[in-house]
């Protein structure tokens, strides 16, 4: 995949990491118990969780990679339409995209499909994102198609709070929303593209037959 989407240092292994990763990559620790304090699980990582944890990668090339999938040049036009089409991950139900959630909590999740979900956050808006990790990894990665802004996240410790990364990301995000650099290239953005209809205030809701 990281030839064909020209992204290198993106690779999928099965098994063990070969000896040339394991040269470059972090050490990844575990702090929520699964191993004893300051075990380094780098070697057992990806054995251990397959595809979930086999794929490896940095945060630029992550973040050229949500550019590529949501150009819509990477995937056939049926399979990028099914993404976006999201479902209520409680009910199955499709959920209407119309725009904000009318009860917003530091960050609602909307729905999800394929391997990615929309998630509202108070202080960041729309964003499509994935989150995960294993036993001494974490990333999180996102991206707000209303500003074109995308945040990516890598840590090689797993803890033990289940949603240490998504307040991580919230905070990096007030302060983004602070710096006029940003401010003034979302704009622009805005001015030049296209936005999905739920950039536009009113509320989401799901589809009932």
């Amino acid at each position: 995949m990281g030839k064909k989407l020209n992204t290198p240092h993106t690779n999928y292994f099965p098994g063990a990491f070969p000896a040339q990763i394991q040269k470059v990559i972090a050490h990844g620790h575990n702090a929520e118990g699964t191993f004893p304090e300051k075990t380094d699980v780098k070697n057992v990582t990806a054995a251990q969780f397959g595809p979930a944890g086999s794929m490896i990668s940095t945060p630029n090339k992550i973040i050229k990679f949500f550019r590529l999938l949501f150009s819509h040049n990477t995937l056939p036009t049926k399979q990028y339409n099914k993404m976006l089409n999201i479902i209520n991950e409680e009910n199955g139900k499709p959920v209407q995209l119309i725009s904000t959630p009318e009860k917003v909590q530091d960050f609602t999740s909307i729905g999800a499909r394929l391997g990615i979900g929309l998630v509202y956050f108070k202080d960041a808006g729309f964003e499509w994102m994935h989150s995960g990790g294993n036993l001494g990894y974490e990333s999180l990665y996102a991206y707000n198609p209303c500003n074109n802004i995308i945040v990516a996240l890598t840590n090689n410790t797993r803890h033990k709070a289940q949603f240490t990364f998504m307040n991580v990301f919230n905070s990096i995000y007030k302060v983004l929303n602070e710096l006029h650099i940003v401010e003034k290239q979302a704009n622009e953005y805005r001015k030049t593209h296209t936005l999905p209809a739920y950039c536009t205030p009113t509320k989401v809701s799901d589809t009932r037959e």
